[in-house]
């Protein structure tokens, strides 16, 4: 599909930032064609197949590195002291 493009195409430009650009292009609309496009991301987290022990693990993470950034933004330049 691209090599049919490519031979389509009319490579009248001799600067190199409209060649690539025209190249871009026949590489993004063939993408388009092959592979269709999303509706952007997804407005909610897959979390439904998290059970207890996951969850907990994850707040667990989620915690000690907010506490890390935190730390590092009250103590600039120290190292964050292992716990």
């Amino acid at each position: 599909m691209v090599k049919d493009k490519v031979e389509e195409a009319e490579w009248k430009y001799f600067d190199v930032n409209e060649h690539w650009q025209q190249t871009k292009n026949i590489m993004m609309d063939t993408a388009q064609v092959t592979c269709g496009l999303s509706k952007g991301p997804c407005r909610h987290k897959e979390t439904w197949w998290w059970n207890e022990e996951v969850a907990e693990a994850h707040t667990h993470t989620h915690n000690r590195f907010t506490a890390g950034l935190e730390y590092v933004r009250v103590h600039p330049g120290q190292q964050v002291p292992e716990r």
